[in-house]
């Protein structure tokens, strides 16, 4: 009792141990360390829940107290107007709360994702505003020497017409250009046809040359075998050259044609055709040169040609060439005017992300938070309105829990509203009805609760009044111990400066503090 770790004993004690304990505990629950509040957890399988202490979704670890101050409640507590899963500090409005859905619907709040406090929202903002600031500060020294945005928009429009006239300048000369060009490139093709036809004339003329010095050799060599055989009488008639014979034992067919003396004949038709030949010949090769002559007259003319369209072409580049050049002015002034549009625009695009930010910082919030569902809440207002139907309490049909106000309410009124008796009542089933409906839905819980004075202070009705909520009747108090013994699957320890008006049960024990060292109990703690 004064303080320090805990000892943690194996078994039943029913004397103080004089042997070491197994095993310590700390007396303050934290993670990671062995300390009572997570042995405790542990026993309930929840150690390691986490449960949601504030708006920006920041957790912490489950405590053995989250779940003691909804099981065990002292005299103060349950007569408070203060709701019964509340403490009354409104810091920890949120992580009570948790704790109750938690015991109601076994789900934590470890899946939430936090997000920064609205302090450490605020300096992140502020930061994000001074970087924002000085990117604005830059663009606003760089345009310092411009004028505002409209000067430099009407800049602009008069820019683009005097491009647009520029471009229409530049087309036509271009297009002149590109009609010069393409007969340029015509004649080339002409002249360059022209050329390899009078190389192939030239290849042939060489050839056809040959060809007649050829003919003109034969016509030599078959008027050389002429004069031959007129020397050697081959060609007159009488004795055969061939064979001896006279004219008259001549008969025709004796020899072959070829050693006939009709020789003369075929050396004639010979060069009668060697002669025509040639003479084809000669006027083929007459025809090329009068073609190569053509030729190159042709040639004489496209080359002309060629060098006029070449002499516009460079005309028209001399002229194109000042335009283009005031074209790229233009087109550069254009570029440094669309910079500073550029900047103008991203002046305004940081001016509204600084704007979203200082807005952004104002109304973040975490993402609320799943609240309890109305099918939890009315099963569960239903567990404690049985509890005080059993209890005989007036209206207790129409008691609910309210997620809102996280409080009964009870004859259409908050429990806060009622006097100190009522409010116990309500309360004592509120707790009752919590662990009831924890143990009938497989939910943690403890497994017990301890319930500080819940009947000393309703008064029941005085005589010819009306039973109403405030006054409870006499016969509350036995109805509550007959249905807590009864009909509650766990341990209760109710503390009560009265007796029970009808006793307990054998299987209940009813232990009386005397305050006497010398009789009885003494009280909760032994002296």
């Amino acid at each position: 009792m004064t303080g320090g770790v805990f000892g943690l004993h194996e078994g039943q004690l029913r004397s103080l141990p004089t042997l070491p304990a197994a095993r310590t505990l700390g007396a303050k629950h934290a993670a990671n360390s062995d300390n009572l509040s997570r042995y405790l957890l542990e026993q309930l399988g929840i150690d390691g829940a986490r449960l949601r202490v504030n708006q920006d979704n920041k957790t912490r670890e489950l405590s053995v107290r989250d779940v003691a101050r909804l099981s065990v409640i002292d005299e103060t507590k349950m007569q408070s107007k203060i709701a019964p899963p509340l403490s009354g500090r409104p810091i920890d409005r949120t992580v009570e709360v948790s704790a109750l859905k938690f015991l109601l619907d076994g789900t934590d709040d470890s899946a939430l994702i936090a997000v920064p406090s609205k302090k450490d929202r605020r300096q992140i903002a502020n930061a994000k505003v001074e970087v924002i600031d000085a990117l604005i500060l830059r663009l606003r020294n760089k345009l310092a020497d411009v004028g505002d945005e409209d000067a430099v928009r009407n800049q602009l429009a008069r820019l683009n017409s005097a491009l647009r006239g520029q471009y229409s300048a530049i087309s036509d000369l271009a297009d002149q250009r590109r009609q010069v060009a393409d007969r340029l490139a015509r004649h080339g093709r002409a002249a360059a046809d022209n050329r390899q036809r009078s190389a192939e004339i030239e290849v042939l003329e060489s050839r056809f040359s040959l060809l007649l010095d050829k003919y003109e050799s034969d016509l030599a060599r078959l008027e050389m075998v002429g004069e031959a055989g007129t020397l050697l009488g081959l060609f007159t008639p009488g004795i055969c050259v061939f064979c001896g014979a006279d004219p008259d034992h001549q008969r025709h067919g004796d020899h072959v044609p070829q050693d006939s003396t009709s020789f003369a004949e075929a050396v004639t038709a010979e060069r009668r055709k060697t002669e025509l030949l040639a003479g084809e010949l000669r006027n083929t090769l007459a025809d090329l040169n009068s073609e190569r002559q053509s030729k190159l007259a042709i040639a004489d003319q496209i080359e002309d040609a060629i060098a006029q369209l070449r002499l516009r072409v460079r005309r028209l580049d001399d002229a194109i060439t000042p335009q283009q050049a005031d074209l790229s002015d233009l087109t550069a002034q254009r570029s440094k005017l669309d910079g500073f549009l550029s900047d103008y625009a991203e002046i305004a695009a940081l001016e509204e992300m600084k704007d979203s930010v200082e807005a952004e910082n104002a109304a973040e919030k975490a993402q609320a938070a799943t609240s309890l569902d109305l099918k939890t809440i009315n099963r569960f207002s239903e567990a404690i309105a049985d509890r005080l139907a059993a209890w005989n309490v007036p209206d207790s049909d129409r008691v609910r829990y309210d997620r809102n106000e996280q409080d009964l309410i009870a004859g259409d009124q908050l429990r806060s509203a009622h006097g100190k008796g009522v409010r116990a009542i309500l309360h004592a089933a509120f707790t009752m009805g919590l662990a009831q409906y924890c143990f009938e839905n497989d939910r943690p819980h403890p497994g017990f609760v301890v319930l500080d004075s819940p009947l000393v202070t309703y008064r029941p009705p005085d005589e010819g009044e009306s039973d109403d909520l405030e006054k409870l009747d006499i016969g509350v108090a036995a109805r509550f111990y007959a249905d807590i013994q009864a009909s509650f699957d766990g341990q209760i320890i109710v503390m009560e400066n009265m007796d029970p008006p009808e006793g307990l049960e054998p299987n209940s024990a009813d232990v009386r503090f005397t305050k006497s060292v010398s009789s009885g109990r003494y009280g909760f703690f032994p002296v």
